[in-house]
């Protein structure tokens, strides 16, 4: 009945009349300085009754009515634009926006300062350059960790670059970088992710109502965007800080037509791992890690209406650790272990201004994991040599392809398609004693996915609705799903400073996610569905905003949320090699989120509470989810203390308080033959204590002869609460460890 009245509106929907006598206006907003195009930037023309967003190449069309209209073009950051434009027949209109701080020789441009913009369904666009300045670990400036500041967010574990949203685990966060999705965003046990914010022009986080163009998580949608590069002049930035050494360039390609961007960063400690090891030839143990990444992309213009872009990444983590023993005749006996992960992607995308109201992205893509494990035993003294090795590997290649059109004055409409497919080798082991080797595949899987997606949106007046539907065919190994995804929005004008807005979404997700851990690293392992079952997810939200106090932002929206067909994994090594079943589980999660933002030209503050709950269900048994916070507290802040033509300087501080994650505590022991074995639940029947963080980080920016000078010094945990990290039994107590202590870093950025 619910995908009956979904057709019926949105069929009603798109049967509106389009009114004679309008013109559409259109064109591209775009960074004043690198030609950079802004994605998410509001056009409003009047009021915000009449007011559209640009798309991920900064495209924006809208149809007016003739005569005399005030358009204004805002995004977070950046300053605001206004002027007046008599509209007598269709038009195309760019602007250009400049930073609102930024070192122009003679010029200070000023305006807001804002963290974060909060707009219609819950949807948060994150300033770029502020997240540049947060207090960073080691030195490392991320996106990441900045929106899990937002309020329903969650990191789960410390450390960890997860997104957990409303409830929701990380692996139910649809993670995008280009539009490309990202299966491991982890780096350095997680406590960094992959995404580089040199290399990034902006993020939204979707929370609420989730688009139907896209698809296959069940919480959320976390989108990063790629800068395209300088179109103006070359330039250049080496990074170094306390974690890692990073270099980006960029520039135009044919003078202007096109423009390019690279970007690499590599850990730097074990440079001085291995000297000391080349030193020290002796060593009887070995332990090294590192990590790397490079962001590269070019874009085209194919003439006035079309663009071409690629786009490219790949980084890895690896970890090993060799041990060596010599007897008294100097012959040894050697073993290691090593393990690491990585991420490889590539697309294609090719934008086309059809018309002044129509415009065509399509996109060919390329991603995959690939985890590997590796062990071996050399004994010279018995002549013995054993090793094996463990990989799994995924990978999805797809194709999508969206439509943009202006239907009428209040009346847009964005469709398309999007096919892939995903194969997955959860797990291939290759064992070799004494020269003779033993290989075993396990079973390999696939799944072959078909969308295509619809989305209507009406402004009227104070009242916007925006109505979606995504209906996909999933293939696996074996059976073939049909799947619908109605969602709605609807965002309405309350007053002059006030908004509320409501939301349905229902999403799908076939893919079963398992996190093993190695030595505390996070190894990510996917399947396709079993049987014929999916994942599904189905939330409700509520929300108001006001702008009436000057300088400051309220907030508040509640939702609830409801989990059917859930796989909980019991015995991940099992269930890898097909010979344990997922046990079926539900859920269910609901919560109250508040915020307020305060901005003015040298001082933001963005503090956030939430109240929520989730739960899950295993065989009549209810408990709370691994990731279960009944309150979250964050505090962000930033202040410039020294504001000038030639010199920026920015005190920022953070602090995070919650409660304790729910934890599986050990009931006893047993005895196993001759084993004594602890007797774990399979359900949480604790809390850790409750949760204290507090970093803060100084930035000074200086403009120099050619380019900028930036130095960045940060404390995480200044005030050395120690929280819980890994828990272990010492004789009859428990015990636990802390992974951030109070740490101090630094960073040094030198742009040409």
């Amino acid at each position: 009945m619910t995908h009956k009245i979904f057709a019926a509106a949105l069929f009603a929907l798109c049967a509106m009349p389009v009114f004679a006598q309008n013109h559409t206006l259109s064109g591209y907003v775009r960074e004043s300085a690198s030609g950079e195009p802004l994605a998410g930037a509001t056009v409003a023309a009047g009021n915000n009754a009449n007011a559209t967003s640009t798309n991920v190449a900064g495209f924006y069309s809208m149809r007016l009515p003739a005569g005399m209209h005030q358009i204004s073009v805002s995004f977070t950051g950046y300053t605001k634009d206004t002027l007046r434009l008599n509209l007598r027949s269709d038009t195309t209109l760019h602007f250009s926006l400049a930073e609102s701080f930024a070192m122009l020789g003679e010029v200070v441009v000023t305006a807001g300062n804002e963290l974060v913009s909060v707009k219609d369904g819950g949807r948060i666009g994150v300033n770029i350059h502020q997240v540049r300045n947060a207090p960073s670990l080691m030195g490392e400036p991320d996106i990441i960790k900045y929106l899990q500041l937002m309020p329903g967010v969650s990191s789960g574990r410390e450390g960890s670059s997860q997104l957990a949203v409303r409830g929701g685990s990380g692996d139910q966060t649809l993670m995008m970088l280009d539009d490309i999705p990202v299966f491991n965003q982890n780096h350095a046990f997680g406590l960094v992710s992959i995404f580089n914010s040199d290399a990034l022009s902006g993020s939204e986080l979707y929370k609420s109502h989730i688009p139907a163009r896209y698809g296959g998580r069940l919480s959320s949608v976390a989108s990063m965007r790629m800068r395209d590069g300088d179109r103006s002049e070359h330039r250049q930035s080496l990074t170094l800080g306390t974690l890692s050494l990073g270099g980006l360039a960029e520039g135009p390609l044919n003078h202007g037509k096109g423009s390019y961007i690279v970007s690499a960063r590599r850990f730097t400690p074990d440079l001085l791992l291995r000297g000391f090891y080349a030193i020290r030839k002796s060593q009887s143990w070995k332990i090294l890690y590192s990590f790397y990444d490079v962001n590269a992309k070019v874009s085209y213009s194919l003439g006035d209406n079309s663009r071409v872009y690629a786009s490219f990444y790949n980084g890895r983590d690896s970890f090993s650790n060799k041990s060596i023993e010599s007897d008294s005749r100097g012959k040894t006996a050697e073993a290691g272990l090593g393990f690491g992960w990585g991420n490889t992607s590539a697309s294609l995308r090719l934008e086309t201004r059809a018309s002044g109201n129509m415009f065509i992205n399509t996109s060919a893509y390329f991603t995959g994991l690939g985890n590997k494990l590796n062990s071996y035993y050399n004994n010279i003294i018995g002549e013995e040599s054993v090793s094996s090795t463990v990989n799994s590997q995924m990978y999805e290649t797809g194709l999508r392809s969206a439509f943009e059109q202006k239907a009428g004055m209040r009346h847009s409409l964005t469709y398309g398609l999007h096919a892939l497919y995903q194969f997955f080798a959860p797990q291939t082991t290759s064992y070799v004693k004494n020269g003779t080797a033993t290989e075993k595949d396990f079973t390999t899987n696939s799944i072959y996915t078909g969308s295509i997606f619809f989305e209507d949106r009406i402004n009227m007046n104070r009242f916007t609705l925006e109505a979606g539907l995504r209906a996909s065919l999933f293939r696996n190994n074996s059976t073939s799903l049909w799947g619908i995804e109605p969602r709605l929005s609807v965002n309405m004008q309350t007053g002059e400073y006030g908004k509320t807005h409501l939301s349905y979404a229902r999403s799908l997700q076939p893919l079963i996610s398992i996190v093993k851990p190695y030595l505390g690293f996070p190894l990510d392992f996917w399947i396709p569905y079993r049987g014929n079952v999916i994942s599904s997810s189905n939330q409700i939200a509520a929300g108001w905003s006001s702008t009436r106090l000057r300088n400051l932002t309220l907030t508040a929206e509640g939702y609830y949320k409801w989990l059917k067909d859930l796989s909980m994994i019991f015995a991940p090594d099992d269930f890898l090699m097909d010979e344990a079943a997922p046990t079926p589980a539900s859920g269910h999660a609901y919560g109250v989120e508040l915020m307020a933002a305060y901005a003015r030209q040298k001082l933001s503050i963005t503090g956030s509470y939430t109240w929520s709950r989730s739960m899950r269900t295993v065989d009549s048994v209810t408990f709370p989810f691994m990731y279960d916070v009944p309150h979250s507290f964050n505090l962000y802040a930033t202040y410039n203390t020294v504001r000038s033509a030639t010199k920026n300087h920015t005190l920022s501080i953070n602090i995070n308080a919650h409660s304790g994650l729910p934890y599986t505590m050990s009931e006893g022991t047993y005895i196993a033959g001759n084993l004594l074995l602890e007797d774990n639940p399979l359900f949480p029947n604790t809390r850790l204590k409750p949760y204290f963080r507090s970093d803060i980080s100084y930035s000074m920016e200086r403009a120099k002869r050619k380019g900028s000078r930036v130095w960045q010094f940060s404390i995480l945990n200044f005030t050395g609460h120690q929280n819980p990290y890994i828990v272990y039994k010492l004789g009859t107590k428990y015990e636990y460890s802390t992974l951030i202590p109070i740490m101090p870093s630094f960073s040094y950025k030198r742009t040409f």
